[in-house]
C-alpha cells in the first residue's frame, strides 16, 4: 500500500514539473475582438484522492487513484456602454492511472450580460447562461455518475422612486445524471426546475437595500426505471432581507422566509419549513477577506427523492506578499430527504495560490470529507491532494 502512495506520489511530481515547463514560452496574445479582449486560459491539475467511489466502498478497497487533467478554456469580455458581456468555452480531460474505465471529458458553455449598473440607472439586471456536465462521486445518489446542467436566469431591478425599486427573476434549470460505471446502467431521473421572483425593495440610506420577495418554484421529474416513482412538487416561499452591494468591508446580502411544499404525486414531501440565506463577505484589511455562506434548498436527487439540504459555510483568504495567497474553506451540510434516510457532511479544504505574473499561475491544495448516514454507503471519508499550473494566453 504503502509503495503504491509513493509511485503515485512520485509519478505525479513527474508531470506537474512537465506542466510547469510547458508555459515557459513566449506568450501571445489574442487580437481584440469586435472591441473585445478574448484569452485562452490552459490549466493542468494532479490530483491524488483516497477515495474515487465517494462512499462506503472506498473505505472497504483500495480505490485511491491519481487524475491528470488538462482544462483549456476560451473566454470572452466586452464592455458595452455601462454593461458588460462575458462568455466562456471550457473543457477537461480527465484520466485516472489505474481506474480508465471511469476516464471522462467535461465541457462548460456559457455567458453573462449585466445591464447598467451606474449610479443613477434605474434599471439594472442580469441575464446568465450556462450549459455544462460534471463528472464525479454525487451525494444525493451515493454513486458515481456524470451529469449535465443547463439552467437560465434573469434577475432585474428597477426603481419606480427615489428609493423604491421592484424586483424580479426567473430561472429555468435541468438536471440530467447519467450512470457511467454499471453495466446495465442504473436509470437516473432527469429534474426540471421552474423559479419566479417578485418583490419591492428600499434603500437605507442610499447603500443598504431591504427587501420583501416571493418565489414561487415548480420541479418536475421523469419516470425512470422500477426504482423511480416519479417526484413533482410546487413550493411557494416569502423572504424579508437586506442586501448591501460589493463596496467598502463589508457587503453581500441575507435573508430569512418561510417556504411551503406541496407533493401534488403523493403527499409524502408535504413541508412547511423556516429558510435562512446569507452570503456576505467581510474584508478588515486589503489582504484579508473573510465570507459566510448559508441556505437551505429542496431538490430532488437522481432516484427522484425529495431532500431538504442545508448549508452552512465559511471562508477565508489570506494574501502573503505579492505572489502568494492562503485560502480555505469549511463547511457542514445536512441532508434531510423525504426517506428515513439523513447524511452530515463535514467538508474542509486548504490552498496555497502562487502568482508568478499575472499569466502564469499554480496552486496546492488538501480537501477532506467526511460523510455520515443512516445510510451504510453513506458512510465515509475522502481525502485529495492537487497540484495544478494555469497560464493565460
Amino acid at each position: 500500500m504503502a509503495h503504491n502512495v509513493a509511485r503515485k506520489v512520485i509519478s505525479s511530481g513527474i508531470v506537474t514539473a512537465i506542466l510547469m515547463l510547458i508555459p515557459f514560452q513566449q506568450s501571445f496574445g489574442f487580437a481584440e475582438i469586435a472591441q473585445g479582449s478574448l484569452t485562452l486560459d490552459l490549466e493542468g491539475r494532479v490530483i491524488w484522492d483516497s477515495n474515487v467511489s465517494g462512499n462506503a466502498i472506498g473505505n472497504e478497497n483500495d480505490l485511491s487513484d491519481v487524475l491528470f487533467s488538462l482544462r483549456p478554456m476560451l473566454k470572452y469580455e466586452r464592455d458595452i456602454g455601462r454593461s458588460d458581456i462575458s462568455a466562456w468555452f471550457g473543457l477537461d480531460f480527465s484520466r485516472y492511472q489505474d481506474f480508465t474505465e471511469i476516464d471522462f471529458n467535461d465541457f462548460d458553455l456559457g455567458f453573462k450580460i449585466s445591464a447598467p449598473t451606474a449610479q443613477g440607472s434605474r434599471f439594472t439586471g442580469d441575464l446568465d447562461f450556462r450549459f455544462y456536465q460534471t463528472t464525479g462521486s454525487d451525494q444525493g445518489t451515493l454513486r458515481y455518475v456524470q451529469t449535465k446542467r443547463f439552467h437560465l436566469t434573469f434577475n432585474g431591478s428597477y426603481m419606480v422612486g427615489a428609493k423604491t425599486s421592484l424586483r424580479f427573476g426567473a430561472n429555468y434549470q435541468i438536471e440530467d445524471p447519467k450512470d457511467i460505471i454499471n453495466d446495465p446502467p442504473i436509470d437516473y431521473a432527469q429534474s426540471t426546475y421552474y423559479d419566479i421572483t417578485l418583490g419591492v425593495g428600499y434603500e437605507l440610506r442610499s447603500i443598504n437595500t431591504i427587501f420583501l420577495d416571493y418565489r414561487r418554484r415548480k420541479s418536475e421529474s421523469d419516470t425512470q426505471g422500477g426504482i423511480n416513482t416519479g417526484r413533482n412538487y410546487v413550493s411557494d416561499a416569502l423572504f424579508f432581507g437586506i442586501s448591501r452591494p460589493l463596496g467598502g468591508k463589508l457587503y453581500g446580502s441575507a435573508s430569512i422566509g418561510y417556504e411551503t411544499t406541496d407533493d401534488r404525486d403523493e403527499s409524502d414531501i408535504d413541508a412547511d419549513r423556516w429558510i435562512l440565506n446569507a452570503n456576505i463577505s467581510w474584508a478588515p484589511r486589503e489582504t484579508t477577506s473573510l465570507g459566510l455562506q448559508m441556505g437551505r434548498t429542496l431538490n430532488i436527487s437522481g432516484f427522484n427523492t425529495g431532500y431538504y439540504n442545508t448549508t452552512v459555510t465559511l471562508t477565508a483568504r489570506q494574501d502573503i506578499g505579492q505572489r502568494f495567497a492562503l485560502d480555505g474553506r469549511l463547511g457542514y451540510s445536512w441532508y434531510d430527504y423525504q426517506t428515513d434516510r439523513d447524511d452530515q457532511v463535514l467538508d474542509f479544504r486548504i490552498g496555497l495560490d502562487y502568482s508568478y505574473n499575472t499569466r502564469l499561475k499554480a496552486g496546492i491544495e488538501y480537501e477532506y470529507r467526511d460523510s455520515n448516514s443512516n445510510n451504510p454507503l453513506g458512510v465515509y471519508t475522502r481525502n485529495r491532494i492537487s497540484l495544478r499550473v494555469s497560464y493565460e494566453f
